[in-house]
């Protein structure tokens, strides 16, 4: 799932640089130049899909797996260099219902309930369209009590500006959480979110 997801959105950032490559190359966009401003605060929602995967060292590199659909909520705000690189700071959050459907015997329920990011990202404007990397940290909660952790988010994305202020994107996001909860789970999720977004 996570390669699909993956080639799908790499295929989008590739074919939209490449067309501005063209136009650069004809002249008729001028080098370094746009109209469109990208600095300003932001709100918006989104749809996502998420993949989890885990492994459980306790249970010979037991695999567990689960998935599910979601709606999120984002807020950040950007900076429009001189240069046209645009740079930002940006939080989520995600309210899952990703159950896991393969787990050791006798082991209760799990369901992924809540993620939270907090990521940094630097992009390059062209007028309207603007591709962009993303990094941070992230954090999960589970059905079960005490089972949280904070772990590393890096993504990729893009937006395209539908109107001076708002956003339409698509983003996807890898997260590793190491030693889940200080047990011996290895944990990696997947999602990939299309969002609307309100810049002020």
């Amino acid at each position: 799932m996570k390669y699909k997801i993956v080639s799908a959105v790499a295929f989008l950032l590739a074919t939209t640089m490449s067309g501005h490559s063209a136009d650069l190359l004809r002249g008729t966009i001028p080098s370094q130049t746009t109209d469109a401003n990208w600095s300003g605060a932001y709100v918006g929602v989104g749809v996502t899909y998420g993949a989890f995967s885990d492994t459980d060292e306790r249970f010979g590199g037991f695999e567990s797996e689960g998935s599910g659909l979601a709606g999120t909520v984002h807020a950040g705000y950007m900076h429009h260099l001189d240069n046209d690189i645009v740079v930002g700071i940006e939080a989520d959050y995600t309210k899952l219902d990703a159950p896991f459907t393969t787990l050791p015997p006798g082991f209760p329920a799990l369901d992924v309930e809540d993620v939270i990011t907090l990521r940094g990202r630097i992009g390059m404007a062209f007028d309207k369209v603007q591709p962009y990397i993303t990094a941070g940290i992230t954090h999960a909660s589970t059905s079960m009590d005490d089972l949280d952790d904070t772990g590393f988010v890096a993504g990729l994305g893009i937006d395209v500006k539908i109107t001076e202020n708002v956003l339409f994107g698509i983003q996807y996001q890898h997260h590793v959480w190491k030693d889940f909860a200080d047990d011996p789970i290895d944990v990696d999720h997947d999602v990939a979110t299309a969002r609307l977004s309100y810049q002020f």
